[in-house]
């Protein structure tokens, strides 16, 4: 009996030998996904048809007050006497002993306006612009908030 159990146990070691001879450790890889670097849009953009675009539209308002020039050119000369009553009157509030000596269209703030080019308003005030509410903006007023009517410009 013996016999046997020792001829067993040396079947079962030879049979684990050549088991583990069979695998030899190398592992069959996996093949791995790599990323594209092109990226594919999926959509495309839509333009929406029924908005009207045109070169003639003023800029939009925030405050409800439509400041639209009407026959407003950009860099054209204006007549002083046809400039609207709101802005002569807001420039005679303003500076009562100003002149204004021209005006010329033009777009400050991403509005239409009024470029005044004053005579004898004081306070080294040359030039101001004028909205056609009569909102007046000094010159150099890039830091005025909008609709706020700002004070006079120093140098």
């Amino acid at each position: 009996m013996k016999q046997h159990g020792m001829i067993l146990a040396v079947l079962l070691c030879a049979l684990l030998l050549l088991g583990a001879g069979c695998n030899s450790g190398d592992v069959t890889p996996t093949p791995t996904v790599k990323p594209s670097t092109t990226v594919k849009p999926t959509a495309s953009p839509v333009v929406d048809p029924t908005i009207a675009i045109s070169p003639t539209m003023g800029p939009e308002t925030t405050d409800g007050v439509d400041n639209t020039i009407e026959g407003f050119k950009e860099g054209e000369t204006v007549e002083v006497s046809s400039l609207p009553e709101k802005v002569t009157n807001a420039v005679k509030e303003k500076y009562p002993e100003a002149t204004i000596k021209s005006a010329v269209y033009a777009t400050y703030m991403d509005k239409q306006m009024y470029h005044l080019m004053l005579e004898g308003a004081g306070d080294n005030t040359t030039e101001v612009y004028a909205q056609a509410d009569g909102t007046l903006l000094p010159f150099n007023a890039q830091s005025t908030p909008e609709g706020t009517t700002a004070g006079t410009e120093n140098g």
